[in-house]
């Protein structure tokens, strides 16, 4: 589908073409709120405005003691609610921010060592015990490949992985 051969790869005036057509082998980088934008939608919640009309409105009755507790307690909330998103957005930030791997890539019948982020559909790689999966990957070749999926799903234990055909939808 690629123009790859088992064998010798892609070659590299195609290496060029998918480039251009599919971008590089990198997750975007999300739009990054401003910190005044974060604090402002704590209170933004059905149940938070419903908490603040009713502070307001035991202010108006002169019932001051349970609108302050109100108002209080809708503060403690987004003061939690922001630190929780601020902590979350730290480690998105660390997670984007995590080394590059590379890859050997088989293009032309030669092995070079490429950043994954150069990577391209179609691109013949190699693989050895110990290897980062670089990009999400059709394989052609396994011997009892396992492979640890503890970033994406948790799952601590070695996944098997085999060249089985992925099923296509019929239309």
């Amino acid at each position: 589908m690629f123009g790859s051969d088992t064998a010798n790869g892609l070659p590299q005036d195609l290496v060029i073409k998918h480039r251009e057509y599919y971008g590089i082998n990198k997750i975007p980088e999300p739009p990054k709120p401003s910190i005044i934008k974060m604090i402002l939608t704590q209170f933004t919640d059905f149940m938070i405005v419903i908490l603040l009309i009713v502070a307001v409105v035991d202010f108006f009755t002169d019932e001051i003691p349970a609108g302050v507790a109100l108002v209080l307690v809708v503060l403690l909330n987004a003061i939690i609610g922001f630190t929780q998103e601020l902590k979350a957005k730290k480690a998105l930030d660390a997670l984007m921010s995590l080394h590059v791997p590379v890859a050997k890539v088989i293009r032309d019948g030669q092995t070079n060592v490429v950043d994954a982020a150069e990577l391209v559909p179609g691109d013949l790689v190699s693989l050895d015990e110990g290897d980062i999966v670089p990009a999400d990957l059709r394989l052609c070749e396994v011997v009892q490949l396992e492979v640890i999926e503890v970033i994406l799903t948790g799952e601590s234990l070695g996944i098997p992985k085999s060249t089985r055909t992925i099923r296509k939808r019929v239309i």
